[in-house]
């Protein structure tokens, strides 16, 4: 359960993300920012990157609609904690990180995230990791909920997200009480 300091966080971080994002992506689009960008992170040292990386893409690949490296998750992530958190939550993030990749290597009983090509079992120790955290031992994978609720609320304030994962209608028609997902389709967006 999240407290309400947790939640009310998350409303600050929508609000304002989501003007920081729109600002971020024109900075994203010119050509020199995406080079710059993905030759030196701003905030996150390339293991940390990495990491980040793979579980952004773990977390919201792409499918028939654009993942999350699509949408330039790890990017903004990196531009977002270079630029805006504080020193505590910059120290709270890394720590968070250096957990999940620990406890992937545990998993995998490789050295390190990006070390060799063992692609099919960090995808089988992030699934292990995914159901962990969220289910009875929940608690103590706090660091993964953390990193994966901040890489869903990236995405689903990013234009691919927003426009082509969720669906749009400005005003909604009638109210279904309990109508089955295979009629509705995607999640909507309001």
């Amino acid at each position: 359960m999240e407290t309400r300091r947790q939640i009310l966080q998350g409303l600050i971080f929508s609000l304002g993300g989501a003007a920081a994002l729109t600002a971020f992506a024109a900075k994203a689009a010119a050509p020199e920012a995406k080079t710059t960008s993905a030759a030196k992170p701003g905030f996150y040292t390339k293991g940390e990157l990495a990491t980040v990386t793979f579980l952004a893409d773990g977390i919201i690949p792409r499918t028939d609609t654009p993942g999350a490296l699509d949408a330039g998750v790890p990017a903004y992530m990196d531009h977002l904690y270079a630029t805006w958190a504080s020193e505590k939550t910059k120290a709270d993030h890394r720590a968070h990180l250096a957990a999940i990749a620990g406890h992937l290597d545990r998993l995998t009983d490789v050295q390190s995230i990006e070390a060799g090509n063992r692609a099919k079992q960090r995808v089988k120790a992030l699934e292990a990791l995914d159901a962990a955290a969220f289910g009875a031992e929940a608690s103590a994978h706090w660091p993964y909920r953390s990193v994966k609720s901040l890489i869903a609320t990236v995405y689903y304030l990013s234009e691919p997200g927003a426009t082509q994962e969720l669906q749009y209608e400005p005003v909604p028609g009638h109210w279904i009480a309990s109508a089955p997902i295979a009629e509705i389709g995607r999640t909507w967006a309001l």
